[in-house]
């Protein structure tokens, strides 16, 4: 099974669902390896209203993998930048370091987010049959 690293705009479109955030972020556990990283914490986490649900969403996120933050993740990201750059093609700095991570356990990004389709040798899907 590979990795899936899920951007946060699929947590915001499981936020305003029926089934709700958490529901929704343990049913797909279930059938997928999901990994985190700490820009789509920060987005996610930080935009979370409700302490009761941050907390919930926190305690999912401590069980599974962990993509660390370190120097060469920021290199990395630094470094997508700039190649983007030369091509006249320009993404967000998040989306750079959601990037990285994802290259770094070679996970497939699981996003709305078209920038993510700009980024060379990356695996995305923008619908669950996708995966």
């Amino acid at each position: 099974m590979a990795a899936v690293l899920i951007d946060s705009t699929i947590y915001i479109d499981w936020e305003r669902s029926r089934q709700g955030l958490t529901s929704s972020l343990l049913f797909f556990t279930e059938s997928h390896e999901v990994v985190v990283c700490g820009m789509v914490c920060c987005e996610v986490g930080g935009g979370i209203r409700c302490a009761a649900l941050r907390g919930c969403l926190k305690a999912i996120w401590n069980t599974l993998v962990y993509v660390p933050s370190d120097h060469r993740i920021w290199e990395a990201s630094e470094d997508l930048l700039w190649n983007l750059e030369r091509k006249g093609r320009r993404i967000p700095l998040p989306d750079a370091v959601i990037a990285s991570c994802a290259l770094r356990v070679g996970a497939t990004v699981y996003t709305r987010d078209q920038h993510f389709d700009l980024i060379p040798g990356l695996r995305v899907a923008h619908r669950l049959e996708d995966l």
